[in-house]
């Protein structure tokens, strides 16, 4: 499959590191001419060590390492968690997982929260 490709405002062409440069390409969208940064590994490894921006770092770093397989694990690890909880008599998994904490109750850690601000 081809590499994520990602739209970036043309101030911060001057954050990409030179090696991340060539990844950059000009576009016609729906809202115009707009510059592309196509994330090939060689471009990411750059960007993520040497972009002076940290928004675009960050940007990257999740287009780059979003892969549709973690979603599907994490929504069977939450379908698990959740039976598990209601097979042993707690509505939820919070209620399951807080019993033999401090608080004892989600609502416990609600209050506590609202009281800390």
């Amino acid at each position: 499959r081809p590499p994520p490709v990602v739209a970036i405002p043309p101030q911060l062409l001057g954050s990409l590191p030179k090696s991340a440069q060539k990844f950059v390409r000009e576009a016609e969208t729906p809202k115009g001419k707009q510059l592309q940064l196509v994330l090939a590994k060689p471009a990411v490894k750059d960007i993520l060590r040497y972009a002076l921006s940290s928004v675009l770092r960050r940007v990257v770093y999740v287009v780059s390492h979003h892969d549709e397989s973690n979603l599907r694990v994490l929504e069977n690890l939450v379908q698990c968690r959740h039976e598990l909880a209601t097979r042993m008599g707690f509505e939820n998994f919070a209620q399951y997982s807080i019993t033999n904490k401090m608080a004892h109750a989600p609502d416990k850690v609600t209050e506590m929260l609202t009281w800390i601000r």
